[in-house]
């Protein structure tokens, strides 16, 4: 569906964490960022690494310009904290002249880009903010694909070389995995177009897994997975389904 006005505002709005503790650079860096970036780019501030951990932890966060020198951490250090927290936080590094050689290894480990303080610019940075989101969202949805691949493969392996009696089993298996769900049901429509379940999982598990196949007709099809059937196609859902057979 297409979203609301407000939601396309907020698709538009990068909430950006600078971590810096040198209270002019703060305000130098926030400043260039509200002329580069106007209403698009919203800057939260913390003077600490620890700090900033709990304000990723507590708030949205899309990216964060990391200085490396820290009260609380220092050089490449300050960069491997962040990223363990937080692996999946783009992160434009902050450096001086004398800490090039670090924020170039920071780059190898993992970091979006590096900027030198003495060259800063609105333009620049607002840029550097938003190739780096781009970046990681890119990145992640290679990353993705290359699962749902191995996925597919892995499937077609199993309806190869597996029995009947097994194959759905360790199909349903791999897919609660990839998932990582704890619930599913996996089978087939029959020529009535009823829903027939081979195998499920979780607290809908039939008690005698000897017994007849369970058979749903469309009226009985409910919440999220239903209308996966209804419409013939794949429904992700963050939050997970009230319906018992969700």
């Amino acid at each position: 569906c297409r979203p609301s006005g407000e939601e396309e505002f907020s698709l538009l709005l990068i909430q950006a964490l600078l971590v810096e503790d040198s209270p002019s650079d703060a305000r130098m860096i926030q400043e260039l960022l509200k002329q580069a970036g106007g209403r698009q780019i919203a800057v939260k501030h913390a003077a600490r690494l620890g700090t900033a951990l709990e304000k990723i932890s507590a708030d949205r966060t899309d990216v964060v310009i990391l200085d490396l020198s820290l009260p609380d951490s220092r050089g490449l250090a300050t960069y491997r904290r962040l990223h363990k927290y937080a692996p999946r936080l783009p992160v434009v590094v902050l450096t001086g002249l004398d800490d090039v050689d670090v924020a170039v290894q920071s780059i190898a480990e993992g970091a979006s880009d590096y900027l030198l303080k003495s060259e800063l610019s609105g333009g620049l940075l607002a840029r550097s903010l938003r190739y780096s989101i781009e970046r990681k969202r890119m990145e992640e949805s290679l990353q993705r694909t290359q699962r749902e691949l191995a996925l597919k493969n892995t499937i077609a392996q199993i309806v190869l070389t597996v029995t009947d009696d097994c194959m759905y089993a360790e199909v349903l298996a791999h897919v609660l995995e990839f998932m990582q769900g704890e619930e599913g049901m996996f089978g087939h429509l029959d020529a009535q177009g009823a829903f027939v379940c081979a195998v499920q999982s979780g607290e809908s598990r039939p008690s005698d897994s000897s017994g007849p196949m369970l058979r749903l007709p469309p009226e009985e099809w409910t919440s999220v997975w239903g209308q996966a059937l209804r419409e013939q196609r794949p429904i992700c859902f963050n939050e997970g389904s009230t319906g018992r057979r969700g």
